[in-house]
């Protein structure tokens, strides 16, 4: 699957984004704008597939 991406500075990260503690910095964001997790080093492909079927299975598991 493709999902979008975005760069930021990190010296002037947008407001809903903490400063990162170190780099690199991956930010999972949900389809409603929320922060889904933060990865703070290296990642793989396979381990942000893995955590967005972890995101959405709680999701869908959770009432609105």
């Amino acid at each position: 699957p493709e999902y979008p991406v975005a760069i930021v500075d990190v010296f002037h990260p947008p407001a809903d984004f903490d400063t990162p503690r170190g780099l690199p910095f991956t930010v999972l964001v949900a389809p409603d704008g929320a922060v889904a997790h933060k990865f703070l080093g290296p990642v793989t492909g396979t381990e942000i597939e893995a955590k967005i079927s972890e995101v959405s299975a709680a999701s869908a598991t959770t009432p609105a």
